[in-house]
């Protein structure tokens, strides 16, 4: 009964996070100021190679969490969640 509650409150906690990220760099982008390094790569990269923002920071965010997951197969991590939580600091 526990681990019910736990897992629906980390479920909460994911989307509330999710959320906040979202809301964060949607008020980067549009005042257009000062961005993280992730994003700021992304929109770099948008405007040199003139394709779309939000497609080219979805197909990078894919591209992170593909790479975290090989790399944490192949140095034997038990725990995929450790690799994602690390990912999301970013």
């Amino acid at each position: 009964m526990i681990g019910t509650h736990f897992k629906c409150f980390r479920n909460i906690l994911v989307c509330a996070g999710c959320f906040t990220q979202a809301l964060g760099i949607v008020l980067e982008l549009k005042p257009n100021v000062a961005m993280l390094s992730p994003e700021g790569v992304v929109k770099y990269s948008s405007r040199r190679w003139r394709r779309d923002f939000g497609h080219l920071k979805v197909a990078f965010d894919i591209s992170l969490v593909t790479t975290a997951a090989i790399l944490s197969f192949i140095n034997s991590v038990d725990k995929l969640n450790e690799v994602l939580e690390i990912i999301m600091r970013f």
